[in-house]
């Protein structure tokens, strides 16, 4: 079954988004923020008001360590 895909604007240059061989976790967060609500996600509000976006950062708004 092929992926849902986004429309967020900044999925192609999302750290998150790209991810290759993510954890159940991550793949229910990818779902909930990138294909739901991009709008909601601490990484698309970062962007949008362009401030730097850390590569640890998570949709959540949490940074992994």
């Amino acid at each position: 079954m092929p992926e849902e895909e986004s429309d967020c604007e900044y999925r192609k240059n999302c750290h998150f988004y790209s991810m290759k061989n993510m954890n159940t976790h991550s793949r229910k967060l990818k779902g909930l923020y990138c294909i739901e609500w991009p709008q909601k996600c601490a990484i698309y509000k970062a962007k949008a008001t362009g401030k730097p976006v850390s590569i640890t950062l998570c949709p959540t708004g949490k940074l992994q360590a």
